[in-house]
Formats: C-alpha cells, structure tokens, sequence
C-alpha cells in the first residue's frame, strides 16, 4: 500500500469516528466509539509475557478498526473502515472480513461520499447503501 493511501486509510478512520462520537439524538450522544484495530490491541498483547498462538495472531491481525456501542439500543458493533477511490472490490472486502468477523459492518469513504453496510448483506445483495445524512 502506497503512502498516500495508508494516510487516506487514517483520515478516513478519523472521519468515521467523529461522525458517529458526534451523532446525537434527543441531545444525547448516540454512540460509544472504541478504537479496535490490530494496531491498537497487538503491541499491549504482545508485551505480555505469553506465546500467542499463531490461530489467535491471525485473528487480532483481522480485527476491525472500531467497536460502537449504540447508547440508546446497547447494541454492539464491529465496524471495519476502508478508504477506496470507488467501489470496485468491496464485495472481496466484506466477504474476507466474514470470514473471520462475521457479523461486523463495513463503512468505505470514497470521494463520492460514505457508505456503510453489514458484510453478510453486501456479500448476499453484492452492494453497499450509500449513506444519507
């Protein structure tokens, strides 16, 4: 992955943060956001003095980028954040992160906008929703 799309990634981590840390309703926060990624669990892991299996490694190396508590619902989420130029791949992407994650979510910022969508409902209906608002 090239500079300028690894910096791309970042921003759009950020973006995606913000906007659901700063969502309100009935002027309450709506969202709880925690930042969950590999880089941001494995360097604490592996301070520790155990061996980590290889099976365990290659599932924190996968893990999406956010958890997001709804404060309203209590519902959980995994939510993994990609930038891309367009929307090509994006099937690919949310069929891989099943694979090990199946019940994440998939949020893509493009220039175009942001889309946001369960990846067992894109793999299925092969499209990403277009956020609204």
């Amino acid at each position: 992955m090239n500079t300028d799309m690894l910096i791309k990634g970042r921003i759009a981590e950020t973006i995606f943060e913000q906007m659901f840390r700063n969502a309100k309703f009935d002027n309450k926060y709506l969202f709880n956001v925690l930042r969950f990624g590999y880089e941001h669990t494995t360097p604490e892991v592996l301070k520790t003095d155990n061996k980590i299996q290889t099976e365990t490694l290659d599932l924190l190396r996968k893990s999406p980028d956010f958890v997001v508590v709804n404060n309203k619902t209590h519902e959980v989420c995994l939510i993994e954040v990609k930038y891309r130029l367009d929307l090509r791949g994006v099937v690919s992407v949310a069929r891989e992160i099943q694979g090990y994650w199946g019940t994440a979510k998939l949020f893509i910022a493009t220039p175009d906008g942001f889309y946001l969508g369960e990846v067992k409902d894109i793999v299925k209906d092969k499209k990403i929703d277009k956020l609204k608002n």
